[in-house]
């Protein structure tokens, strides 16, 4: 899809960017950013290069932290090789770095190192101005092209045309227009045919319906009860025959990970957090006390995409230990894809995340997970975009299987859901994720929650592979769509 502007940024300048990327799409135009313009699903590197190739003008937020972004440095590089026009709107006086002089020096730059929020009228006038030259450029080739192209009249009474060629008569020219007819029919019949025959499941999942998919039981609920997940469809692409699905229940609770040190509120020494002197401790020991945000080396990313019976983390494990109420570790537990059949998993498709870095890795994260959580932005997007409620409640068995007191809690209260996480991190506290809330008195909507919490909900999301699967099912909740 063709757009005026693709945004090129640092994810430490997110916030300007946010800002232009507003102000921008208020004055009329089509903006393409990264990640809130990627869906899931999507090849994040094919993406990006089909968003600048799709754009006018590529507009780029120059900072410190872009000129030493590699992420920039290739977004910056494709665009001038696609001979793209390159505004650079510098909001700090960083000199350009030597690639990014060679790509940039032929380039038109805005200075707004002194007040970014002041420039931004300027910035547009400027967009405009290139829009308009860009725009009588095109229009100019295309008169030259439809010149070019001009038939050629035939000569009156000659029987030939002016190229030489004898005219047809009328019956041979019937004759061929019926000819053309017949087989243009046929093949609309036989691409139908085929359509409807390669595309029925995906023709019949809708946003908001559920389909029933793969199998799990919380720790110590293997024989109790069934483990069949039900998904709630949020998106169908039709022309990958996939579909992006989150549990329509939260399916566990435990912590997104536990405390480094291994030992909740305790660092490596065994030294105690002092809640007097919470801002004053570095990221490094925040971590020790509480666990990381980071979602690539969590302990969570780990378990969700592990179809073992022992599952093999990254740093410290899941232990009860370095939990806030130190229950519900799961170092021993298999992973979340151990019930899963083979058939199942291979319908798994593979999918490129982007999740901003928490304050110590500090650049985005890429990765490329079968089982996720949905970002802040992909549940603002998918939830809220659609009408779906982001309000959850757990499994039966989930309560069941849980120790943690924070699900009691909200039941006390005549709360029947509870928070889950997201894959946002905090970008002040290493320790903290931000998680959908429940509606309950004040709580917001998203809020900011510690990774070390043993009673936060698990509510996972996956893509899979529709292929040329046929569903069962009418997609109620109470009668859901099953793969046959």
């Amino acid at each position: 899809m063709k757009h005026d502007i693709f945004l090129s940024y640092s994810t430490r300048d997110a916030e300007t960017a946010k800002e232009l990327y507003k102000f921008l799409t208020g004055k009329g135009m089509t903006c393409w950013m990264a990640p809130e313009s990627i869906l899931p699903g999507t090849e994040y590197g094919e993406a990006i290069i089909d968003g600048i190739e799709n754009a006018g003008i590529f507009l780029l937020v120059f900072s410190e932290h872009s000129n030493e972004s590699q992420h920039v440095r290739r977004e910056v590089e494709r665009a001038v090789s696609s001979h793209l026009p390159v505004i650079s709107y510098r909001i700090d006086r960083t000199e350009p770095g030597k690639t990014m002089e060679y790509f940039l020096m032929a380039n038109q730059w805005l200075d707004a190192s002194d007040a970014p929020g002041k420039h931004e009228d300027e910035l547009y006038r400027a967009i405009r101005a290139l829009m308009t030259r860009r725009g009588k450029e095109a229009a100019g080739e295309e008169g030259k092209e439809k010149t070019c192209g001009t038939e050629a009249p035939a000569y009156a009474g000659s029987g030939r045309t002016a190229d030489g060629g004898r005219k047809r008569p009328a019956a041979a020219v019937l004759l061929a227009l019926l000819a053309v007819f017949a087989v243009t029919f046929l093949c609309i019949i036989l691409i139908r045919g085929n359509s409807r025959k390669d595309n029925s499941a995906v023709s019949q999942l809708k946003p908001g319906e559920y389909i029933r998919f793969g199998s799990y039981y919380p720790q110590g609920q293997e024989q109790a009860g069934d483990g069949g997940i039900e998904w709630i469809v949020l998106r169908v692409d039709e022309t990958e025959k996939r579909a992006l699905l989150l549990s329509a229940m939260i399916l566990d609770m435990k912590p997104y990970d536990a405390a480094e040190s291994g030992r909740y509120y305790k660092d490596g020494e065994g030294n105690t957090c002092d809640r007097t002197k919470l801002e004053e401790y570095s990221q490094e020991e925040r971590i020790e006390f509480y666990g990381n945000s980071d979602w690539e080396s969590s302990n969570l990313r780990s378990w969700l995409n592990s179809p073992d019976s022992l599952v093999t983390y990254q740093g410290q494990e899941p232990v009860s230990a370095g939990t806030d109420d130190g229950v519900n570790g799961y170092h021993t537990q298999p992973g979340f894809l151990h019930d899963f059949t083979q058939q199942e998993r291979d319908r798994l498709a593979e999918t490129e995340l982007v999740t901003p870095g928490n304050p110590l890795s500090k650049e985005e994260i890429h990765t490329r997970d079968r089982v996720f959580l949905l970002s802040v932005e992909e549940a603002k997007q998918y939830l809220e975009g659609q009408n779906i409620s982001r309000y959850a409640a757990p499994t039966e068995l989930a309560a069941a299987a849980s120790h943690a007191t924070l699900y009691p809690t909200y039941q006390s209260f005549g709360v029947s859901s509870l928070p889950w996480y997201l894959r946002t991190p905090s970008a002040e506290h290493a320790g903290r994720i931000f998680m959908a809330g429940t509606g309950f008195g004040n709580e917001a909507d998203v809020f900011e929650g510690y990774v070390c919490s043993a009673g936060g909900g698990v509510r996972p999301a996956v893509v899979i592979e529709l292929g040329d699967c046929v569903l069962a099912g009418d997609g109620t909740r109470m009668n859901p769509y099953r793969i046959e």
